[in-house]
């Protein structure tokens, strides 16, 4: 049984189509990357499946159960986390605080705040915020509030994990710093990854399958290397098929 399973979702704004039946499923540990341009409905896809949007038509299933109707806060504590493009850490808070606050909360609900309080140092010192815990959140680069966003998306206590173009903005050195990191937190924790990442070499590098959205629809799935010789994928990107 796949982890999450998206069978023929659907989702309208008024007379717009944003996705068009879209069906895959993500087996536990995967690392599955989504491309597509801007307005193929890739972040609308991470929406629906955090409960911050409800689909016009289809089913969303985790572990085999529909998650369709349930509040983000309730999918969070069912494992389940995401990120955001842009970032919006509680600026004034520290970072530490900003990360404890998603351990108190998220799928872990650690019973003291002293607990959850050494569950978010823990995961500063994995993204490589271990030094900058009493830092206001606000005085960090984007390359660190970026970090930031991830390292709260890990200390909820989730599984399974969506990444929404986190390498965007970024240089190249911190492009490649931020990914071995993920790399290594992945491995260490076992974690499944849906990522939306319009920087390819990072898809190409990072993920086991790669899903292509034009227009609302999937169009290509498969290896990266794969996907990256579909035809209908070369089509949509550059109007020809070499």
């Amino acid at each position: 049984m796949n982890l999450l399973e998206v069978e023929s979702v659907s989702k309208r704004y008024g007379g717009v189509q944003a996705l068009h039946e879209v069906s895959f499923g993500i087996a536990a540990g995967a690392v599955v990357g989504i491309m597509g341009a801007n307005g193929a409905g890739k972040t609308t896809l991470f929406s629906l499946v955090a409960g911050n949007e409800r689909p016009s038509s289809g089913d969303i299933r985790l572990r085999g159960r529909s998650i369709v109707g349930r509040r983000p806060d309730e999918i969070c504590r069912r494992g389940v986390a995401r990120t955001f493009q842009i970032v919006r850490p509680f600026a004034g808070l520290s970072v530490l605080e900003n990360v404890t606050i998603a351990a108190l909360f998220g799928a872990g609900q650690h019973a003291s705040h002293g607990r959850a309080a050494g569950a978010a140092r823990h995961v500063l010192g994995e993204i490589g915020l271990g030094d900058r815990a009493d830092a206001p959140a606000g005085s960090l680069t984007l390359s660190g509030q970026k970090r930031l966003e991830i390292a709260r998306a890990i200390a909820t206590g989730a599984g399974f994990i969506m990444l929404d173009e986190v390498m965007a903005g970024l240089t190249p050195p911190e492009v490649e710093e931020l990914l071995a990191a993920i790399r290594e937190i992945r491995r260490e924790r076992g974690l499944t990854l849906l990522v939306i990442e319009h920087v390819v070499r990072v898809l190409m590098q990072l993920c086991d399958e790669v899903l292509v959205l034009h227009l609302g629809r999937l169009i290509a799935q498969g290896s990266p290397a794969g996907v990256a010789a579909d035809p209908a994928v070369l089509r949509a990107y550059f109007g020809a098929e070499s």
